[in-house]
């Protein structure tokens, strides 16, 4: 999206290294670093509670993604179900 939003490029903006690979299973990423939007939300969100500046507890770091996994989980079962 920053690369083809000419109106974001004026923007402040951070950038982090993905600590790991993204669980988006039905969508191959462009590159291993790159992760759907939730999982990036998390990773900022965790990188803000290690700096202090936002909390966030292990339970909700935990529950976060399960509407993302919820999601690819059903997505997984359409596919399967398309499939027979």
């Amino acid at each position: 999206m920053m690369r083809e939003s000419q109106n974001l490029h004026g923007l402040s903006h951070i950038s982090f290294d993905a600590a790991k690979r993204s669980e988006f299973k039905i969508k191959e990423q462009p590159s291993p670093y790159c992760l759907s939007t939730i999982e990036s939300a998390l990773r900022v969100l965790e990188l803000l509670t290690q700096w202090q500046i936002e909390t966030i507890t292990p339970a909700q770091r935990e529950a976060f993604l399960t509407p993302f996994h919820a999601m690819v989980e059903y997505q997984l079962k359409r596919i399967a179900h398309l499939r027979t």
